[in-house]
């Protein structure tokens, strides 16, 4: 299965009854977000989700803090993100950035979640202001 690329420039919104995920990219590949992704439906769903051991999220641009993805379980599961935007998970014990290990977030805007970002290993994080 070869990797996928989404660009958002709207409103994804995922409905299903138990899983409602907004994107999901089984076999790595890359999400840019300028608008809405929700995954908040089902109690174990995600905003964004990119398996096959990489991937790349991409959540608004430089000087803009309007993009938004949220997930009930984590807003989102990626090895690279970059945020500049809002990224939340609704879920009181859950995760707004699930990364895999050796991941990568770089974060100018907010991330929320019972834990903010969570990891199972090794990360590079940048935290910082003013995208």
């Amino acid at each position: 299965m070869p990797a996928g690329t989404v660009i958002n420039d709207s409103t994804i919104v995922g409905t299903g009854a138990s899983y409602s995920d907004g994107v999901v990219l089984q076999a790595g590949g890359t999400v840019a977000n300028f608008g809405t992704i929700l995954g908040t439906a089902g109690y174990n769903s995600l905003g964004v989700a990119i398996g096959g051991g990489g991937g790349v999220v991409t959540n608004g641009a430089s000087g803009s803090s309007a993009a938004l993805i949220v997930g009930s379980y984590a807003g989102v599961e990626a090895a690279t993100v970059v945020n500049f935007g809002t990224i939340a998970s609704v879920g009181t014990s859950r995760q707004g950035v699930f990364l895999d290990d050796n991941g990568t977030l770089v974060n100018y805007g907010t991330i929320t979640g019972g834990k903010a970002v969570y990891t199972r290993g090794a990360i590079s994080l940048t935290n910082a202001l003013g995208g």
